[in-house]
């Protein structure tokens, strides 16, 4: 493929660029959300098609952790939202080429550092890995 040749991922990812200069509070799994469905869903599968390919998600723990430092420019929490971007990718990536390369997920943890807050960060990412299984 020619790298200025056009697809629908690509235009969908431009213009998501052209809108969200100025909102980049979102992070990976969000950015699928910025689009429609059905362009998010060419996107994971153009993604799961590039040999030796994964991605790093910004997954902070359960929604009530997560939304406490990610949300939308409007202040809605962004965590459905980046569940929704992760249910695509993971759905392509099931029968893909890249069906066997890992997820690497970036947490970012904030106060109050209490072992019950790692330990219900530990428990969400425990029932995400069983989920996508």
């Amino acid at each position: 493929m020619n790298k200025k040749e056009s697809t629908p991922a690509r235009e969908a990812c431009r213009r998501y660029e052209a809108k969200n200069k100025e909102k980049r509070k979102a992070n990976n799994a969000t950015f699928f959300t910025f689009v429609t469905r059905q362009e998010a869903e060419e996107m994971a599968e153009f993604l799961t098609k590039v040999k030796n390919f994964s991605i790093v998600v910004s997954m902070d723990g359960p929604e009530e952790v997560y939304n406490m430092q990610r949300v939308f420019p409007n202040g809605k929490g962004a965590f459905l939202a980046a569940m929704k971007g992760l249910d695509i990718y993971m759905k392509a990536k099931k029968d893909s080429i890249n069906s066997d390369e890992p997820i690497a997920f970036s947490v970012v943890v904030t106060q109050p550092y209490t072992q019950e807050k790692f330990e219900v960060i530990n428990d969400f990412f425990s029932k995400l890995k069983e989920k996508y299984n």
